[in-house]
């Protein structure tokens, strides 16, 4: 369908030929659209220089867009997208007035956007909000102010402040104009405050923008975040803290033991030298000061700082000695902090894991190093990383036991012998014997340490074939054992048996001998117990001359290599005067000695006259002639 044309006619002589030509124009494109998005329709624009945007869109491309107020073109067309042209209001006079937008397309078309009306307020009266300060902080009860401005002749009627767009208080009708706001009734946080004016005419706009405050009736809180509580500390450290509330912080300010450490700033971290306070315990705290002046101490943290060097020292095994086996390698280990580990070294290796706990030690098995000459060091390790190492300690590897040799079974009698060897390192000395492997008697142990060694065996039965094995032990506690070895012992003759009488008697002050004789062949005497004054030689006389009265038990013996024959002898030493020895000097000695000094038996007169001539009438007689005394003394 045709829904346009416009004809032409032109004649040529050509061909003598009449051409009619005919142009048709196709169907017109939609038109274009555009629509003002700022200002909003209704809005209120104040004094000043604001932005008039548009969006524009068609099926044909967008040429330009030309904005107009109150039907006047407003600046130049925009021919770029986005749409938007600048509008000083100030040049406007108050009022309501209309912007529309024109937009023309590449194929010669316009439309007209929907007219937004604005009103222009440039004489409008004008609210700010003074006090508090955007971005301030608040506590308490603060009063919150406001400087207004009329842009006309008309007076201001009322103020009314609002909080997070509620209304805060009544509304204030006299300069200056002020409402009071007791900030514990809002939340700690971040709140605004705004107000609206109205003026004497009616007109009212709202403040120019919210204040944004934080209320802040809390404290702030403070507390250090580095050191830990309870840590052990050493050199140069960095201090930290971190901080909560409302109200911005001014300053920050560390403390040692109470007293200010560097100076107050508002950094939350410090370098602290550890080095200029004393090893030992010491209690860290932070204040930090908010922009309403107020303070706060962190909870006390408590380090310990540890400059000093720990001490370790190896106690097991000494210096010096022989190793063997698997040994437990032990170290005592202190300091100002606290030991966190103890880490042993063999030859500077580690030996084993660090142990972490007292007492400190570790396994060695000794097999895993080569014989000879090892050190040990032991390398503590504190809460604050110091480290300290011991004094090595010399050690000497020995696994190996010793290596016996020369064996022999020397000296065999019919019930001895002497088993002798040699070893190639010093060791102790034992012997093993019985009369079969089983080996059922064993010698004393000779602790001493020699290469060359010999014990004795006795007791032994004659003509008895004995097993025996040696025993040796190093200073590593290394043990060698022999083979079995055998020797016979010689055939023998019986022990002595005594012969001699068992029974002897002396006088004090009276020289005395007594022979001991024996059977089978005694190569030597003894007799122990003898009276005083009295001895044996080695051929079994016992002589000499007693000094005091009384019996003994003597013990006299015989030996000869088969052994030992033995007997008691009572040995009865008596008075002089006790010439009957019944062990006391009484009539009946006196009567001995009379007898024997006058040669006769009987008495020579009854003197007592009780009919009979007897001993009583002899006492009488002495002792009328020798006053009672013995004849020979007491």
């Amino acid at each position: 369908m045709i829904s346009s044309f416009k004809g032409y006619a032109a004649a040529t002589l050509s061909g003598a030929a009449l051409c009619l030509c005919v142009g048709v124009r196709p169907a017109a494109a939609a038109l274009p659209s555009v629509d003002i998005s700022t200002p909003t329709n209704g809005s209120t624009v104040r004094h000043g220089t604001i932005g008039v945007n548009a969006n524009a869109s068609g099926a044909a491309a967008i040429v330009s867009v030309q904005f107009k107020l109150d039907g006047a073109n407003l600046g130049a067309a925009d021919t770029t997208s986005p749409y938007w042209t600048s509008w000083n209001t100030a040049a406007t006079t108050d009022g309501t007035h209309v912007l529309t937008a024109v937009v023309a397309d590449s194929l010669g078309q316009t439309a007209t956007s929907p007219a937004v009306s604005v009103e222009v307020a440039n004489y409008l009266p004008q609210l700010d909000i003074t006090s508090p300060t955007n971005d301030s902080a608040v506590a308490g009860t603060i009063s919150v102010n406001g400087l207004v401005s009329s842009g006309t002749a008309a007076g201001i009627s009322r103020v009314q402040f609002e909080l997070d767009g509620a209304n805060l208080g009544s509304a204030d009708t006299t300069a200056p104009y002020s409402t009071s706001w007791n900030t514990t009734s809002a939340t700690d946080g971040l709140h605004y405050l705004e107000g609206r004016v109205w003026d004497t005419l009616g007109n009212n706009v709202s403040s120019y923008g919210p204040a944004a405050v934080w209320v802040a009736n809390a404290l702030p809180t403070v507390a250090i975040s580095a050191p830990a509580n309870g840590s052990t500390v050493s050199r140069t450290i960095s201090l930290m803290a971190g901080w909560t509330g409302f109200a911005g912080i001014t300053s920050r300010q560390f403390n040692l033991d109470g007293k200010y450490l560097g100076t107050p700033d508002i950094s939350f971290t410090l370098g602290w030298n550890t080095t200029s306070a004393a090893d030992g315990t010491h209690s860290l705290t932070a204040v930090v000061r908010d922009s309403l002046g107020r303070t706060s101490t962190s909870t006390a943290v408590s380090v310990t700082v540890a400059n000093g060097l720990p001490s370790v020292a190896i106690s097991s095994p000494t210096n010096g000695s022989t190793v063997a086996g698997t040994i437990s390698v032990m170290a005592n280990a202190s300091g100002s902090a606290v030991i966190a580990s103890v880490q042993f070294k063999l030859d500077g290796a580690n030996l084993g894991a660090a142990d972490a706990s007292a007492p400190y030690t570790t396994s060695w098995n000794t097999t895993s190093a080569a014989a000879g000459a090892h050190v040990l060091t032991a390398m503590a390790r504190d809460g604050a990383g110091n480290t300290s190492t011991s004094t090595a300690v010399s050690v000497t590897v020995d696994n190996a036991p010793p290596i016996v040799s020369a064996v022999a079974a020397t000296g065999i009698s019919n019930n001895a012998a002497t088993i002798g060897w040699t070893t190639n390192e010093l060791g102790d000395t034992q012997v093993q014997y019985g009369t079969s492997t089983a080996y059922s008697a064993m010698t004393t142990l000779n602790t001493a340490p020699v290469t060359a060694h010999s014990q004795a065996l006795s007791g032994l039965s004659a003509s008895t074939l004995y097993h025996f094995r040696v025993r040796s032990r190093d200073a590593a506690g290394n043990l060698a054992v022999s083979a079995d070895s055998t020797f016979t012992t010689a055939a023998g003759n019986s022990a002595p048996v005594i012969t001699s009488a068992l029974s002897a008697a002396g006088t004090i002050g009276t020289a005395f001998s007594y022979q001991i004789t024996a059977v089978n062949s005694p190569t030597s005497f003894n007799a122990t117990g003898l009276p005083t004054g009295l001895s044996v030689n080695i051929g079994g006389l016992i002589s000499g001359t007693p000094t005091t009265s009384g019996t003994s038990n003597v013990t006299i013996s015989a030996a000869n290599s088969s052994g030992t024959g033995s007997a008691s002898l009572t040995l009865s030493v008596y008075s002089v005067c006790d010439v009957n020895r019944d062990g006391s000097t009484n009539v009946v000695d006196v009567q001995l000695q009379v007898n024997a000094a006058l040669g006769v038996t009987a008495c020579t007169s009854d003197i007592n006259g009780d009919g009979s001539c007897n001993v009583i009438d002899v006492q009488r007689d002495v002792n009328a002639v020798l006053g009672g005394q013995c004849v020979f003394g007491p």
